[in-house]
C-alpha cells in the first residue's frame, strides 16, 4: 500500500491510497471466503462451491464489492495511522482506478481532521491554590446538620397544628367537581406552613386538630403535571389523623455510637477530617481547572464548526433528559423560559465551543508528551467499573465494553486524566488564603 497526503483548505485533507495487484488479489480471496458461505450454486453445498465455479456462475464481479470493502477499510485505517490523522467525520471516497483482478486499485479519501493546535506554555504554569481552613464553627454546623438528618418524628400531645408541626393526613381533591389523578392520599405526612405537596395546601392545615376534617381550597400551579388542570381551582377534603413533632437526638456519645464512632469527641474529629478531605479535594479540583484554563487560553486553535455543532447537540440532548427526570418536556421548558429552540442552542454554544477547545488543547498536550494509558491502568479501571456495576466476570464485562464502544471512550478518559495530572505536576503553586 502507498498513500500520499495533500492538505486542502482549513483542516481538510485528501488521502490518495494505492493498493498493488497482489493486495487486490488477496482481498478477492478473502471476499470469496465470505461470499461462498451464502452463495447458492446447483450441485454444490453452501460454502463448498469452488471459486472458479462461483465466478463462472455469477461473474467475477460478485467478489468485487466485498473485496473493495476489505481494501478500503484496512488501507484507510493504515493511512490514518501513517500520517497521524484524526478524522472528525466520515471520508468522502472517490475511486480513481477501479478494482479489477490483476490490476492496482486506487482511491481518494477527502476528510476533515482535527485542527492543528499551536500550544503556548503548558509546563511551569503558575496558578493559585486555595488553602483549606475548617473552623470549629464549620464543624458545629456540620454536626447540627447530622443531627437534623437523624431526627425522628414522634407523636405530639399538642391540641392543634401550628407552623413547623408535622401532620399525618388523609385527603381527597376535586377540580371542576371531579376527583383528579394525584389529588388523593391516605396517611400522607406533611409539614405545616412549608413548601410541600402544593402551594397553599400546608398553610391550610394550621389550627386543625386531630380527627378534624376541613375543606382547603387552592389554585393548582401553572406547572402542575396534568397540564389541563394547571391554574384551576381545587378543593380538598382533609382529615388530620395525627400531629407529630420533630425530635432531635442529643449530641452525645450515644449519638456518636449510632454513627459508628466510639465517642462524641471521636465523631467530632471524624467530621473535621472529612470536611478537610472534602475541602482539599475541591481545592485540588479548582487548582487543576485553573491550570487547564490558562493553558487553553495560551493556545491557538480554530474550532471546526462540526465539532462545535456536535457538542451543542450533546448538551441539548442532555438537557432534554434532565428535564424528563423532572417530568418536563423540552417544549414546555421553552415555553416557560420564553425562548425558541435555536435561541437556546445559541446560548449553549459558547460553553460548548469552550469544551471543544479544551479537548483539542489537552489532546495536543497528550500527543506532544506521548501520554498513553498503560495496559495495567486499563485493566485496573475495567475492574473498578465492573465492581461498581456489580459484574463478577471482569473478562465478560470488558468484552461488553469493547462491543458497545465504551472501552475506547474509557481509555481516552484515562489518557486525559493522566494529561491533566501531568500538567498539575509541572505547574507552580501560588498559595492563597
Amino acid at each position: 500500500m502507498q498513500s500520499n497526503l495533500e492538505k486542502l483548505d482549513s483542516n481538510f485533507v485528501c488521502l490518495e491510497i494505492r493498493l498493488e495487484p497482489k493486495e487486490v488479489d488477496d482481498a478477492l480471496g478473502e471476499a470469496y471466503l465470505r461470499v461462498v458461505k451464502k452463495a447458492k450454486v446447483p450441485g454444490f453445498r453452501p460454502g463448498k462451491t469452488p471459486r472458479a465455479v462461483l465466478e463462472a456462475h455469477y461473474g467475477k464481479e460478485i467478489l468485487y464489492e466485498d473485496a473493495m470493502d476489505i481494501l478500503v477499510a484496512e488501507s484507510y485505517h493504515d493511512a490514518l495511522h501513517e500520517h497521524d490523522l484524526s478524522p472528525i467525520d466520515r471520508p468522502d471516497l472517490q475511486i480513481i482506478e477501479p478494482l479489477a483482478q490483476g490490476n492496482p486499485f486506487v482511491f481518494k479519501a477527502n476528510l476533515q481532521v482535527l485542527p492543528e493546535v499551536v500550544l503556548g506554555q503548558y509546563t511551569g504554569v503558575k496558578a493559585e491554590k486555595l488553602t483549606v481552613n475548617i473552623s470549629d464553627e464549620d464543624v458545629t454546623h456540620r454536626l447540627a446538620a447530622l443531627r437534623e438528618q437523624h431526627a425522628e418524628l414522634v407523636l405530639s400531645d399538642k391540641e392543634e397544628l401550628s407552623a413547623g408541626d408535622f401532620a399525618v393526613v388523609d385527603f381527597d381533591g376535586y377540580a371542576d367537581g371531579e376527583p383528579f389523578k394525584g389529588g388523593s392520599a391516605k396517611g400522607y405526612t406533611i409539614q405545616t406552613a412549608s413548601e410541600g405537596y402544593l402551594p397553599g395546601f400546608s398553610e391550610g392545615l394550621l389550627g386543625m386538630r386531630t380527627g378534624e376534617t376541613r375543606e382547603i381550597t387552592i389554585t393548582l400551579p401553572a406547572d402542575y403535571p396534568a397540564g389541563e388542570l394547571a391554574g384551576k381551582e381545587a378543593k380538598f377534603q382533609v382529615t388530620v389523623r395525627e400531629i407529630k413533632q420533630k425530635e432531635l437526638p442529643d449530641l452525645d456519645d450515644e449519638f456518636a455510637k449510632s454513627l459508628g464512632a466510639n465517642s462524641f469527641g471521636e465523631l467530632t474529629e471524624q467530621v473535621r477530617q472529612s470536611m478537610v478531605a472534602s475541602g482539599e479535594n475541591e481545592a485540588d479540583k479548582a487548582y487543576a481547572e485553573s491550570i487547564v484554563e490558562k493553558i487553553v487560553a495560551g493556545a491557538q486553535v480554530e474550532i471546526p464548526a462540526m465539532l462545535a455543532d456536535r457538542q451543542v447537540e450533546q448538551r441539548y440532548q442532555t438537557l432534554i433528559k434532565n428535564l424528563a427526570y423532572q417530568g418536563l418536556t423540552i417544549d414546555k421548558y421553552l415555553t416557560e423560559v420564553g425562548k425558541a429552540e435555536e435561541e437556546l442552542r445559541e446560548e449553549i454554544r459558547p460553553r460548548a465551543e469552550g469544551e471543544v477547545r479544551t479537548d483539542l488543547v489537552l489532546e495536543a498536550v497528550r500527543k506532544a508528551e506521548k501520554i498513553e494509558a498503560t495496559d495495567e491502568e486499563i485493566e485496573r479501571r475495567v475492574s473498578e467499573l465492573a465492581a461498581v456495576s456489580r459484574q463478577k466476570d471482569v473478562s465478560a464485562f470488558r468484552r461488553e465494553l469493547e462491543r458497545s464502544g465504551r472501552l475506547g471512550t474509557m481509555i481516552d478518559n484515562l489518557a486525559r486524566e493522566k494529561t491533566v495530572k501531568f500538567l498539575v505536576e509541572k505547574a507552580i503553586i501560588d498559595m492563597a488564603d
